[in-house]
């Protein structure tokens, strides 16, 4: 076939001849079909459109490369490309009713870019005083975090003294964590801050940081770049945060609050320096209410300012960062008398109706000066006593003859006393989770290494150990499990404040040994030294205690005991430190406010 493109004549011959050979054209390669030629003009347009965008390209990268090439790369070298850390949300702490104790709110976090400020004097005087901060605690290369803020009106304070350093503050999304203003519960729950080498906070003290690994959760990882000035240019996320597991303690947060002003209120009507107060459950080991006094604020601690608050916590001589219930250790005093009357029934010393005389004191001859005579003194003359009332009254010359022997009457001795307080545990920690101090029983090994004035033993010695004294030590937690193996008349259990099943420990006892001593216990509460707790509604046991701290004429007052005395539920004990002898307010007074709070406010929750 051909194309006319002359005259627009077609051949006839031509048209048979194409009409003859359509069965054997080859569509697949366009055989048959009449060619369309594309008209010069077009051509010449599309090759002019390609050259014009080429031209443009290559006049933007000579505009940039060469024009603004090293204005472009100054400000690029400027940039930072950083990762950074995103903390997980962390996990909800609860009371065991469910009372939120810690929790997060969305916030702001002040970032300062030390670098921006230089030594500028006033800049730094401000770091100083409003965050403790020092110049030579910031880095230039690392910025350093000044916290967190939900309140805007604070963030524009900040921003105003910052007004004249261009980048040197950078304004990030958080969230703040927010903690209950209950009494009593600052050592038990915590605070996080932000270690030296993380820009996430962590636990740092009490179940924040006992529990880090189940709250922080699981930190993602943003990738932002910034420019010269701070300002974040772009950002993109490498990892999501997961957030943390959100825990349960056994702590009743309104006890824990009870328990704490009861111990505050004494003490500050007997100028005690200190206090420490626990109620544990006899039955599983869980831990009602724990709590320290003084404690700090925890809002001060979270925050980390204002700075002269976190001094003024530092600087305070009645420590309020130590956490005594596990950590101090105290000389137990007539609170150890059950130990030495559980022991010298165990060992057959004295029958338990047996009565020994005390007319106030006893005394033995001075090994240095035969005239001259070594006086152990009761508080008061008890006359004849039994065990039952040896233990109601407290009677000092009783159980210094049961440990230590007087005349005819058999004792102890220091070795069986040192037996009996292993047995009973107390002279290793309790298992708790927190951190712990162990307990000391002393013998003649222990005073030879650590007595060099008189490193002999002696039986004065061993009296004053009969009765807690000496230097025998114990923490309040050990005097927790101590009561609880004697309510539950010998199953011990390892305090806790998160919910578990803990097998009790067994301890081989004749149960009728407990069974005398918590007689004696009863009868303290009924007729003698903690009788102030009788007119209660509910039935209560327990042991009062003093002890004397050295010649400055100073006492840490005792009381340990249990509750409903014929079926134990609560173990409940309470020291207060230091105040002048003759002051008669004491742990008992504490006691008494705390069981009364109990017995009005709690006897549905525990069933009793």
């Amino acid at each position: 076939m051909a194309y006319k493109d002359k005259d627009g004549e077609i051949n006839p011959d031509e048209i048979f001849l194409d009409s003859k050979n359509i069965p054997g054209f080859d569509t697949g390669r366009l055989e048959g079909r009449l060619p369309l030629f594309i008209k010069p003009g077009i051509s010449y347009a599309v090759f002019f459109a390609f050259f014009a965008i080429i031209s443009i390209i290559f006049a933007k990268q000579f505009y940039l490369q060469i024009i603004k090439g090293e204005e472009l790369k100054n400000l690029a070298e400027k940039n930072s490309l950083k990762k950074r850390a995103v903390a997980a949300e962390r996990g909800i702490i609860y009371d065991r009713f469910s009372k939120k104790l810690a929790w997060n709110t969305p916030s702001f976090r002040i970032v300062l870019n030390a670098e921006k400020i230089g030594d500028d004097e006033k800049i730094q005087n401000y770091l100083l005083a409003n965050f403790g901060l020092k110049k030579e605690e910031m880095s230039a290369e690392n910025k350093t975090i000044l916290g967190e803020f939900t309140d805007w009106g604070e963030i524009e304070k900040i921003l105003r003294e910052f007004k004249d350093f261009e980048g040197a503050i950078e304004i990030e999304n958080s969230a703040s964590r927010q903690y209950s203003d209950i009494k009593g519960l600052s050592h038990i729950v915590g605070y996080i801050g932000y270690s030296d080498k993380s820009d996430a906070k962590s636990g740092m003290d009490g179940a924040e940081k006992i529990f880090e690994d189940k709250l922080k959760g699981e930190s993602g990882i943003k990738l932002m770049e910034t420019n010269a000035q701070g300002k974040i240019i772009s950002e993109n996320m490498i990892s999501k945060p997961k957030k943390g597991e959100n825990i349960q303690l056994t702590i009743d947060a309104e006890l824990q609050n009870a328990l704490h002003k009861s111990i505050e209120n004494t003490a500050l009507i007997s100028n005690f320096k200190g206090g420490a107060g626990i109620i544990i459950d006899v039955e599983n080991g869980e831990i009602a209410a724990i709590t320290s006094y003084p404690e700090y604020d925890l809002g001060v601690l979270n925050a980390g300012r204002p700075a002269g608050e976190i001094k003024k916590f530092l600087n305070d001589p009645n420590h309020p960062f130590f956490f005594r219930p596990s950590e101090g250790l105290y000389s137990p005093g007539s609170t150890f008398k059950p130990l030495i009357a559980l022991g010298a029934l165990n060992e057959k010393i004295i029958d338990s109706q047996k009565k020994i005389l005390s007319t106030g004191s006893i005394s033995l001859p001075n090994p240095y000066n035969p005239k001259a005579k070594n006086i152990f003194y009761d508080w008061k003359a008890h006359g004849w006593v039994d065990m039952n009332d040896a233990l109601a009254y407290s009677s000092n010359v009783y159980f210094y003859e049961i440990g230590g022997g007087f005349e005819n009457q058999p004792g102890l001795g220091i070795n069986r006393i040192k037996k009996y307080a292993e047995i009973f545990e107390l002279t290793k920690k309790t298992g708790f989770e927190f951190n712990e101090a162990e307990g000391l029983m002393p013998d003649p090994e222990w005073k030879k290494n650590n007595d060099k004035n008189d490193p002999v033993w002696r039986i004065g010695d061993t009296y004053n150990a009969s009765i807690g004294q000496g230097a025998v030590k114990v923490t309040p937690l050990q005097m927790a499990k101590f009561i609880s193996i004697i309510a539950s008349e010998g199953e011990s259990i390892a305090p806790h404040i998160i919910k578990k099943q803990i097998a009790p420990k067994k301890i081989e006892f004749n149960k009728e040994y407990f069974k005398i001593v918590k007689k004696g216990l009863e009868s303290a509460v009924n007729y003698g030294t903690a009788s102030a707790l009788s007119g209660l509604p509910i039935k209560v046991a327990g042991k009062t205690g003093t002890a004397e701290l050295g010649p400055a004429n100073l006492i840490d007052s005792w009381f340990i005991g249990y509750f409903p005395a014929e079926k134990p539920k609560f173990a409940i004990v309470i020291v207060l430190e230091k105040r002048q002898s003759n002051n008669l307010t004491g742990a008992v007074y504490a006691a008494k406010q705390t069981l009364e709070w109990f017995l009005e406010n709690r006897t549905a929750e525990y069933n009793l």
